[in-house]
């Protein structure tokens, strides 16, 4: 993700030593990995950078561009048009399942009463039955779960949107920057 200025080789996580003797602790630094794994005849660049400030730095920038109302706004209204495309070009794709569906289970009546009689008389074919019998009912457990994920439900967009950029707007206007539980908390809403 981040690369070196100098030779475009990657950043990798690098631990040091630091503090004096008894007080030793280890800091993770961003270095180039060209530089540390080959020296300075690969890459001369010796700059480290605290993983800490680099990633808060990422953060802010994340929070301050791609955290915009009016950009998320946009990508949510897209991901809104992209599905009723998706979904106005198999628009009878539903039913088709749902006649498969119905096509299956009179099927399976008829095994389960063939199967019935079989028994009944003792016949061989009961096994053969049975086999059949389980391939259909596969077969509707597949066809249930498949029109389940075909139904979805309408998108709010205006509604979700706007009560997320409420929050936003609120969080700004008092001057405070987002917290990370104040992203996990917009993750959870805009998943449901």
């Amino acid at each position: 993700m981040m690369r070196c200025e100098k030779c475009n080789g990657s950043m990798v996580v690098h631990s040091m030593g630091m503090g004096g003797r008894g007080k030793r602790y280890q800091v993770r630094h961003y270095v180039c990995s060209h530089h540390i794994y080959r020296g300075n005849t690969a890459c001369d660049n010796s700059l480290r950078i605290r993983v800490e400030k680099a990633d808060n730095e990422v953060l802010s920038a994340i929070e301050a561009y791609a955290l915009n109302p009016d950009v998320t706004l946009k990508v949510v209204r897209r991901a809104a048009q992209m599905i009723r495309e998706r979904t106005a070009k198999q628009p009878d794709l539903a039913v088709q399942k749902r006649r498969e569906l119905a096509k299956v289970e009179r099927e399976c009546a008829r095994l389960t009463d063939a199967l019935a009689d079989a028994v009944a008389i003792g016949k061989r074919e009961a096994s053969a039955l049975r086999s059949a019998l389980g391939e259909r009912e596969t077969r509707i457990a597949e066809l249930s779960v498949n029109s389940l994920n075909a139904r979805m439900p309408p998108c709010s967009i205006n509604s979700a949107t706007s009560a997320w950029k409420n929050s936003y707007l609120s969080e700004r206007s008092n001057g405070g920057r987002c917290s990370r539980a104040t992203f996990s908390m917009r993750e959870q809403r805009l998943a449901r």
